[in-house]
């Protein structure tokens, strides 16, 4: 199998490289004296300097090669054009010829001419609206970054602030007869104390300059301003400033690269001194009184009541790192480019024996002799009553948030009542029964025939007919294997919800807006394809000849758009299969299926569709593939241009 947290690392690794830096490589090259190609193929590269490893920069400036975690000289202008402060002045550096080319190619130039007309067209509609300009002519890059913390400075209690970064300095290299300027990294470190009397004597700024290697040239300085509170701790907000003047010369130089400092706080008798931030006052209402957390606000603090804040950023993230002692953390640090891993959320509940709860789609849908599947149903439910009555338990021991958690449970009771309205509901109504039967029929179908493996087709000229790599077979909805086929706790219980408010079009929660929350790969999708098969078939059972639109559904990305079209349309060819067995329930008028994208993502009329699918067959070098389904959703067949 393969390993995931390896590629995950991966990619974070290779997008800190780019964006953060730096990304030293290739081979070593000695630079304690003057460097020298005798032919430009000599020095491609790419290089690291010999001893330290550090990168080496030979085309872009680091102020153009990075954007992330740079300290720019203080009072640099976002529009200042650090590249042209690099230029040589004879102009040597300039004359590239000699280098591979990386030219566009003729259908290049054609898209980029494309995207400049597009620009254009944006362009004149900003410059002809009245917006507020917002241009960055005074505004300035980043020269600070700053970290807010609260923490106890008990007597002989220290601060002390340790600073990480890159520097660039540029160097001249002879290739043939002409002379280049690349760009040799050094690391930087340093560190700063600060004692706790210094940080407790007043409230305000406590400023020291930042003392370690490779700091010539550059004026970087550790600020602290201290907000002393109650006792021996104060608010405090450490700050790693680039205080180099901004004198016109190349921003590359004077800058500090991947930017990074940890603050730690250190007492004689005390584990960890850092504390949890303080939450902010609510605000005072109009009658001077001061205000209250509203229901949002309460709720927040309840779910993340375990999970403490002991820091801000400022121009960064803050990150810190907990002791032993978990109420406390024993250091803070500024991060440019911050990560964390999510713990992982599972759609799966287990009973005490260890195996999991779920319902089988198969049994719903009336293909399992002797069982109905509401057994299973109806465990679902009570789990959840109990689970329910355990919360209850439990709120009475949460002291200030008591009342929310409360108020959470009735929230709850009333979904667990409305699932047992949607099973008294299908006992009451013999046509919901029979709509959610099919239901449960048309997911299961459209699970075994969601494969992504293509039947993969050929024209066979002599037979003059299409031949496929492997026969259709019928499929059988009483083998599916062990992963499909099954309802998850969380799609049951929701497809039992809206129930009687989706056929019924005089209950109480008809109005209600109903909001499934599932991390990706939960199986929010076949939830709700669930849900419409029972509204579509509930409408087909009421009157056989019913046409018209049953259900919209719509997605504000384009790729997930396509994604679950081709989902939908698995559903529906199913039910239209279950249609042609089951006429006098079904009538016969087919179950179809559509989308509405815009011409300039699919064809709008069949010409438009002929002619495309025209030019993919000629393999025209500009023909684009304009059709959403590559596949049929039922057979699996191959769609499109044949070989």
């Amino acid at each position: 199998m393969p390993d995931h947290h390896q590629n995950r690392d991966a990619i974070i690794a290779a997008l800190r490289e780019e964006l953060v830096g730096p990304s030293p490589q290739g081979a070593a090259l000695d630079c304690s004296g003057s460097v020298r190609f005798s032919e430009p193929k000599e020095s491609y590269g790419p290089w690291r300097v010999k001893g330290t490893g550090e990168e080496i920069l030979q085309r872009d400036s680091p102020a153009k090669r990075y954007g992330v975690a740079v300290l720019y000289p203080i009072n640099t202008l976002a529009t200042d054009d650090d590249d042209t402060k690099e230029s040589p002045t004879d102009g040597t550096a300039a004359d590239r010829d000699d280098e591979p080319s990386n030219a566009l190619t003729e259908d290049g130039i054609k898209n980029v001419d494309k995207v400049a007309g597009r620009v254009a067209r944006a362009a004149k509609t900003e410059v002809d609206s009245d917006d507020l300009d917002l241009s960055p002519a005074t505004s300035y890059r980043p020269s600070s970054i700053g970290v807010s913390f609260l923490s106890l400075l008990p007597d002989g209690s220290e601060l002390s602030v340790e600073v990480s970064g890159g520097r660039y300095r540029r160097f001249a290299v002879a290739i043939g007869t002409q002379e280049r300027f690349w760009w040799r990294r050094s690391h930087v470190s340093g560190s700063v104390t600060f004692t706790a009397s210094e940080l407790l004597a007043k409230q305000g700024m406590n400023r020291k300059p930042l003392v370690g290697d490779e700091l010539d040239g550059l004026d970087l300085s550790v600020e602290v301003f201290s907000r002393p509170r109650v006792g021996t701790s104060a608010l405090l907000t450490v700050c790693l400033v680039n205080r180099t003047p901004s004198t016109g010369t190349s921003a590359s130089e004077t800058s500090l690269f991947q930017s990074h400092f940890l603050a730690t706080v250190t007492a004689p008798d005390v584990r960890a001194c850092i504390q949890p931030y303080p939450t902010p006052r609510p605000p005072q209402r109009e009658d001077g009184r001061r205000g209250v957390l509203d229901y949002e606000e309460e709720s927040l603090a309840l779910l993340y009541r375990e999970m403490q804040t002991f820091a801000v950023g400022h121009g960064c993230a803050a990150d810190w790192k907990l002791s032993t002692y978990r109420a406390r953390a024993n250091s803070v640090s500024a991060e440019c480019l911050p990560q964390l891993e999510t713990p992982s959320t599972t759609p799966d509940i287990l009973r005490e024996d260890g195996t999991p709860v779920r319902v089988s789609m198969a049994r719903l849908g009336g293909l399992v002799s002797g069982t109905d599947g509401m057994v299973e149903v109806e465990e679902v439910v009570t789990r959840y009553e109990h689970w329910i009555a355990e919360r209850r338990e439990n709120a009475e021991l949460l002291g200030a948030h008591r009342e929310v958690a409360l108020r959470h449970l009735e929230v709850c009771d009333r979904s667990a009542e409305r699932m047992r309205d949607g099973l008294k509901y299908l006992k009451e109504d013999s046509k919901a029964a029979k709509a959610f039967q099919f239901a449960n029929e048309a997911v299961l179908m459209q699970q075994i025939r969601s494969e992504p493996r293509v039947r993969g087709a050929q024209w066979d000229s002599r037979a003059r007919r299409i031949k496929f790599a492997e026969p259709y077979l019928e499929p059988d909805p009483l083998d599916f294997g062990t992963d499909r086929g099954w309802w998850r706790p969380f799609q049951i219980a929701f497809f039992l919800m809206c129930l009687r408010s989706t056929g019924d079009g005089r209950a109480d929660t008809r109005e209600t807006v109903e909001l499934l929350w599932f991390p990706t790969g939960g199986g929010k999708t076949e939830a709700y394809l669930g849900l419409a098969a029972f509204a579509m078939f509930m409408r087909r059972l009421g009157d056989p000849n019913d046409r018209g639109v049953s259900v919209l559904m719509r997605y504000t990305l384009r790729l997930l758009t396509a994604q679950q079209f081709q989902r939908a349309s698995g559903l529906i060819c199913a039910m239209e299969q279950m249609r042609k067995k089951r006429t006098s329930d079904l009538g016969e008028t087919r179950f179809s299926i559509g989308i509405w994208v815009g011409g300039g993502s699919t064809p709008n009329n069949r010409e438009d569709a002929l002619r495309q699918l025209r030019a993919l067959i000629r393999q025209d070098r500009n023909a684009e593939n304009p059709f959403l389904l590559v596949r049929c959703p039922w057979c699996r067949a191959q769609l499109g241009p044949l070989s």
